[in-house]
């Protein structure tokens, strides 16, 4: 009988770890949703400039060997 209790109570402490670690995860979860959603209201709020293209062959940077 005190076996049983034993494992009993080892069976009782990894539930609970791991009950602990999906409590945890869960809150992560539901804050990383709010924060999409909060990020696609700010998206849909958002006005949208548009940038001018470059025209002709332009580098973006200068070239690895210019020496600048």
């Amino acid at each position: 009988m005190t076996e049983e209790l034993k494992e009993s109570r080892q069976q009782l402490a990894e539930e609970r770890k791991l009950t602990a670690y999906l409590r945890r995860t869960t809150v992560e979860l539901a804050i990383e949703v709010e924060n999409l959603r909060r990020d696609q209201e700010d998206a849909l709020d958002a006005t949208v400039v548009p940038m001018a293209r470059r025209r002709g062959p332009g580098r973006r940077f200068p070239s690895a060997g210019s020496g600048s």
